[in-house]
């Protein structure tokens, strides 16, 4: 993530925040889809290739995606604007793993274990496989909506904005 994002921001303002929008979206869904899968036939080299595909995509996602939100407020709006895009981040992280952790208890009483420390590794790998469907499903749909929501934001504002303001040249 850390070497992606310089990169990723310079190609958002460059050529549009569509793509690496989209793309980041992507290569963080199919890095969570083979972590499902590792879960199940664990691979370490899998594991590795998964982690860095999900850290590549947030790389590539996160410059773009604060592009938009910061260009999309009034400049007299730009410093609340700013805090409330970093409170709603660290309050996703809070709350991701906290609802991740639920969800992993959740899966783990479905397998009809009740406390995790009676629950044997089967039990537990498919309870991680199940929370990683779940959030590589999530993923899917933000790349979705993010396409769309960008594709139409563009036709909405190109009347009356020129395009290289907000997606950089076409």
């Amino acid at each position: 993530m850390t070497i992606l994002t310089p990169f990723s921001g310079s190609i958002s303002d460059k050529f549009g925040r569509r793509l690496p929008l989209i793309l980041g979206m992507v290569s963080t869904t199919i890095g969570i889809c083979l972590l499902a899968v590792t879960t199940v036939w664990y691979s370490a080299s899998a594991t590795i290739c998964g982690l860095l595909l999900v850290g590549a995509g947030m790389g590539v996602l996160t410059p773009p995606n604060n592009s938009q939100v910061m260009g999309s407020v009034p400049s007299n709006r730009l410093g609340i604007t700013g805090g409330m895009l970093n409170m709603s981040r660290t309050l996703g992280m809070a709350l991701g793993v906290t609802l991740g952790g639920v969800l992993y208890q959740l899966f783990v009483q479905i397998e009809g274990v009740y406390g995790e420390i009676h629950a044997t590794n089967r039990e537990i790998i498919l309870s991680f496989r199940n929370c990683y469907i779940i959030i590589a499903g999530i993923a899917f749909s933000i790349a979705v909506l993010s396409g769309v929501y960008s594709r139409n934001l563009k036709r909405k504002l190109k009347d009356t904005t020129d395009d290289r303001t907000l997606y950089g040249p076409a």
